[in-house]
């Protein structure tokens, strides 16, 4: 199966601050915004092409916490959830996209598993282009309207390409095996390092349990 192009361009802050929510008086249901931390863009935005890398793996075993998802916005932007205002986005967002990568892999798997499986809404704000190669030829391209969007997309494209999402036995890396990935349908490791430092750990326990 062919990989269909995924075209996604984020804007990218000078930099991000964690806010924390502040101390409110009376009733928080009253309270006109979500009472969680969040983070905010500061300094003026510059344009950068993602996802040439499987960003979503690095994600999907990423803590849910506003400090993780900070790391990711200073290399990759905010995720932009429907929920969060211009220039800023909330913890619950990073933690839906989280939860959402495991949910549309552990879908996938049971409907391999059984051969019945039920649809999965990936993200609703996908534009489906149809753009000419340079040889005039024509491609069918997505273009997600929003980052949150576009990790989920690359997540399911790799899910229906054939490849198997595993993770990996040493760092526990979200991998893909198979499909059109290069590496073996059987992998156990993410890389050729995470191999090697498994098995040079499991040579010093049996050593241990030896002695």
């Amino acid at each position: 199966m062919a990989r269909v192009e995924i075209d996604f361009q984020q804007s990218v802050a000078e930099r991000y601050e964690i806010v924390l929510p502040r101390p409110r008086a009376g009733s928080a249901i009253l309270a006109s915004e979500p009472d969680e931390p969040r983070l905010r863009a500061v300094g003026p935005p510059t344009r950068t092409k993602i996802l040439d890398w499987d960003i979503y793996q690095w994600v999907a075993t990423c803590p849910p916490t506003i400090e993780a998802y900070a790391e990711f916005a200073r290399r990759y932007g905010l995720l932009g959830g429907t929920g969060d205002p211009p220039g800023e986005s909330f913890l619950s967002t990073w933690r839906e996209t989280i939860g959402g990568l495991a949910k549309l892999r552990k879908l996938c798997d049971a409907a391999k598993a059984s051969g019945v499986g039920r649809p999965f809404t990936i993200g609703s704000e996908v534009e489906v282009l149809v753009r000419p190669r340079p040889d005039g030829s024509p491609v069918l391209t997505y273009q997600p309207k929003s980052l949150r969007s576009a990790l989920l997309l690359q997540c399911a494209q790799d899910l229906t390409s054939g490849a198997a999402i595993r993770e990996c036995l040493q760092c526990g890396r979200w991998f893909t095996a198979g499909g059109q990935h290069g590496r073996r349908a059987h992998a156990q490791f993410c890389s050729q390092a995470c191999k090697i430092k498994f098995m040079n750990n499991r040579k010093r326990t049996r050593a241990k349990e030896k002695k």
